[in-house]
């Protein structure tokens, strides 16, 4: 399982805030100077639905980036998997796409998910949390 061994998820959420505020206010701006346009070019159009789409990046409650190695995941969604599957054998694999977590039911199924590198969207960010694998894990 991997734990956080440097940096402090408050401060990390801090910057996540500010990060979300300054989205929203873009957003706003766009959709005031366009607001009385009834047919929106589509280039606003766009970047509005792109604008919205990052947003959610940038929600407290549903990210919290952590750097592993040399990639950034979203440590939230991690811990919530890791929840489901415990007691089950894991195994974590770090490459340059992202984390890939490989397990084992008891009834010997298998099966993986894959965190992907989050690198693009907060790779400015100061702050980051850091972690690392707590103990070696193996597939049986």
């Amino acid at each position: 399982m991997l734990v956080i061994t440097k940096g402090s998820k408050e401060t990390v959420k801090k910057e996540l805030k500010i990060a979300a505020k300054a989205k929203t206010d873009e957003l706003k701006a766009i959709k005031k100077e366009y607001r009385k346009v009834q047919d929106r070019p589509r280039w606003v159009r766009e970047k509005i639905k792109r604008l919205e789409e990052l947003q959610r990046f940038y929600m407290v409650s549903k990210v919290l980036p952590v750097k592993v190695g040399n990639i950034i995941i979203n440590y939230l969604a991690y811990e919530k998997f890791m929840k489901n599957i415990k007691g089950f054998p894991v195994r974590h694999v770090v490459g340059d796409a992202g984390l890939k977590v490989e397990y084992e039911t008891p009834d010997k199924t298998k099966g993986s998910i894959n965190f992907f590198d989050l690198n693009q969207h907060f790779s400015d960010f100061e702050h980051l949390p850091a972690a690392e694998l707590e103990e070696k894990e193996a597939l049986v």
